[in-house]
């Protein structure tokens, strides 16, 4: 058995968005990502000697959303973008050793939409992406959406009268 990559060591294969994407697009993935894990990581619940735990499975986003995304970096340093994720929830021991991989272990599988925040940094790590709270990204839609009134043929076309 092969020893596991260490964690921090990342390749970028043809199946990533970012693939054939800048630098800045790497980077801007890999941030999402690691923001997504954090989020799951405190969705962790000890009972007894089991832990409930939950694994990122897929971050869907395409290349085109991921341009736009870092071009819109470049512009206005800060991005709202919602991302759709699919997480498989699993449990383990906590008298095993080694890394916990959801196999034969998995409770259920859910695909869920977060709000994410990706703002250009100045500092070594470039890109910085927090996922948002429901409250608060509903806050600054609001706050957009304010700035503009609907006209009246905007509501016939919304199927308002």
């Amino acid at each position: 058995m092969q020893p596991l990559p260490a964690e921090t060591i990342w390749k970028t294969g043809r199946l990533n968005p970012a693939f054939a994407g800048s630098e800045l697009e790497r980077r801007a993935f890999r941030a999402m990502y690691r923001a997504i894990e954090r989020m799951l990581d405190a969705w962790k619940v000890e009972e007894d000697q089991t832990v409930d735990a939950y694994a990122l499975k897929e971050l869907k986003i395409n290349p085109d959303v991921l341009r736009s995304v870092t071009n819109g970096l470049q512009t206005i340093r800060r991005v709202h973008e919602i991302v759709e994720i699919t997480v498989i929830k699993y449990w383990y021991d906590l008298s095993w050793q080694g890394p916990h991989l959801p196999s034969d272990l998995v409770l259920g599988e859910y695909s869920l939409r977060i709000p994410l925040e990706i703002m250009l940094s100045t500092s070594e790590v470039l890109i910085n992406v927090e996922v948002m709270s429901l409250c608060s990204w509903l806050t600054k839609l609001h706050s957009r959406s304010s700035l503009v009134q609907p006209t009246a043929s905007w509501s016939l076309y919304l199927g308002g009268k």
